[in-house]
Formats: structure tokens, sequence, C-alpha cells
């Protein structure tokens, strides 16, 4: 830089002298290429100023800029230091959220745990109740079953029976188990069962049988049975218009008394059996006491409701009628036709029972 600077001046100094040489009118021959020299080395100091200036500005500008990247960077590192810190912190109470997350969890999976063993206890406990409570109801319906078969076996009367089967399938409603609901099926069928029975007019068959049970004394049987004799003739004519003897009209009398009285000796009758002759007058009385057992008999099972012995009785009274007692008697006639009355009516006596419902009872009672 010192000689630089010495330089310089030596030129400037020339410089300066230049004008006063030039105006000298005439230069010395030696002097010109000193002048060029110089005049080279000038531009050559220039162009190298110039050329050091622009790469003192050049670097300056470079350096400036590699700061400024520099700082950039720095700045980017620092940026993304501070990130990484953040994102370190992040992840750090991601990682407490997740320890406290897994805690509550493990806490939950122990209150589900126990959650789930008090449901298991309380539906076990809620079984044994369902089933105790189903066996208590299934036993009180057992009760009221037969309670109402009872009374409608003694009463006959299905009325009074509907609403004690209605109560009890309401309360087989409230239950939802399969003992409960095979039982409300078969007591359904009966309570179908009972609305279809017909009704019997039960006091008028037991008139009709009290009306026989008050004949039976009245009716003759075949061997005491006795055909109407015929009315003598009676002569119209007296002696005094009749040109015939008296000894003759008197005759003609005599032969028709005689003839009539022959005639009531002897009757001729046709017998479907031939044993109903054997029966004496004395046995008369006990076949008639037989008849009245069998028709008290057909009574008690008329208000039983016991279809197959009043059928047996009624037949049994409606045979003697027509083996041991004369058809031909209006009376015979009219008990006959009132027993053949009770006789068809008895195949409708006969009520449903509620043994189904009863035996589906008793079979699910036990929970089988």
């Amino acid at each position: 830089m010192t000689d630089h600077k010495n330089v310089t001046q030596a030129a400037s100094s020339k410089a300066s002298t230049e004008p006063t040489r030039g105006a000298q009118p005439f230069l010395s021959a030696s002097a010109a290429p000193l002048l060029r020299r110089a005049r080279s080395a000038f531009w050559l100091w220039l162009i190298w100023l110039l050329t050091t200036a622009g790469g003192l500005a050049g670097g300056y500008l470079l350096h400036q800029k590699f700061k400024s990247e520099n700082m950039q960077l720095v700045e980017r590192q620092q940026a993304n230091e501070r990130a990484l810190i953040e994102a370190g912190l992040k992840s750090q109470q991601a990682l407490d959220a997740l320890r406290q997350l897994q805690m509550q969890l493990a806490q939950l999976t122990g209150k589900l745990d126990e959650t789930q063993a008090r449901q298991q206890a309380l539906e076990s406990l809620s079984q044994k109740f369902t089933q105790s409570r189903d066996d208590w109801m299934l036993v009180e319906i057992e009760q009221t079953l037969v309670l109402a078969n009872e009374q409608l076996q003694l009463t006959g009367n299905p009325q009074r029976v509907f609403g004690a089967l209605q109560n009890a399938d309401t309360q087989l409603a409230t239950s939802s188990s399969p003992r409960a609901l095979a039982v409300r099926k078969a007591l359904g069928r009966d309570l179908a069962a009972l609305k279809a029975a017909p009704h019997i007019d039960l006091m008028g068959l037991a008139l009709k049988l009290d009306a026989v049970l008050a004949q039976i004394d009245n009716l003759p049987l075949v061997g005491e049975a006795a055909e109407p004799l015929t009315a003598p003739a009676t002569i119209s004519e007296t002696p005094a218009d009749s040109q015939e003897p008296l000894w003759r009209i008197g005759w003609q009398r005599f032969k028709a008394g005689l003839l009539q009285q022959l005639e009531s000796f002897v009757q001729v009758r046709r017998l479907d059996h031939a044993d109903t002759l054997l029966v004496a007058p004395d046995q008369g009385y006990f076949l008639r006491e037989n008849l009245k057992l069998r028709l008290l008999s057909a009574r008690l099972a008329l208000f039983a409701r016991n279809a197959a012995q009043l059928k047996t009785d009624v037949q049994a009274v409606a045979t003697a009628l027509t083996r041991y007692f004369d058809m031909h008697a209006p009376y015979t006639r009219s008990a006959l036709d009132s027993i053949k009355q009770i006789e068809q009516a008895a195949a409708e006596v006969a009520l449903p029972s509620l043994e189904a419902s009863l035996q589906a009872v008793r079979q699910h009672k036990s929970g089988s």
C-alpha cells in the first residue's frame, strides 16, 4: 500500500510538471519514452486499483450475503431447535397424557370388571328371585285351579269360574318365563272349552226325573194289565114289540153273558220277553223300588255333570219300563218319553274339566 501511494504521488507530480514541460516548445528525445512508461504505469495502477476496489467490493458484498445467509441459517437452526424443544415438550406432555390415560384406562378396566361382577351377581339374584316368584305364582295358580275345578264340578256353572281363570291368566301374563307361557297356553284351551260348553237346563231335566219317579207306583206291570171288557149286548126290543117267544130272548141273553165271562178268563197278547210274566205281584214292589233308586242315581249324576253315569241309569230305566211295564198304558208311554228326552240330553251334560291346566301347572312347577 505504501508503494502504491508513492507511485501515485510520483505520477501526480509528473502530471503537474507536464504543463510546464509542455509549455516548453522543445522536449528532449530521451524524455518521450519515460513519459510513455509513466502513462502506462498510471493506467496499470488505475486498472489494478479499480480491480482491487471491485474485488474488495465484491468480497464485501459476498461476505454480507454469506453473513445474511449464515444468520438466516442460524435463525432457522434456532427455530428448528426451538421447534424441536417444543416438539420434545409436546411429546413429553403426550407421553404424560398417555400414561395418565393408561392409568385411567386401568382404573376403568378395574371398575368395568367390578361392574360386570356386580351385574352377574345381580343377574343371578334376579334369576333366583324370578324363579322363586314364578314358583310361588304357579303354586298360587294351582290352588286357584283346584278350587275352580271343584266349584265347576259341584255347581256345573262355568260362569262362576271364569273370573278366577281370567285372573290366573292375567297373573301369568306378568311373567315372561317359558313355564308361565306353557301353563298359559293350557289355561287358554280350557277357557275356550268352557266358553264353548252348551247351556243345559238342569232343573228342567231334574223335574222330568222327579215326575217319572212320582209315576213309578202308578205304572202297571205287564202281568197286571187287563184288557177293557166289551159292554154286554143289550136287547132293545121289549117282549111286547118282539115277535119271538120269551124263552128265546132269555136264552140269547144267557148265552151272551156266558160268552163274555168265558172271554174274560183267557186273554191272548204278544210278549217280546217271556220272563216278564214270571214277575210275581209281590216282586213288583222291589222292581219299582229298584227303578226309584236308578232314577235317584240319575238325578245325582245329572247335578254332578256325570254324563256316563246319567246315561247308564236312564238306559237301565228305559229298558225296565219297556220290558216289565205295560206300554199300552198312557203313564208308561209318558214316562218312557221323558226318559228318552233325558237320555238325549245326557251327552251335553258333561262339562270340560281343568285337568289339562292343572297337569301343566304341576309339570312346570318344579322347573321341568
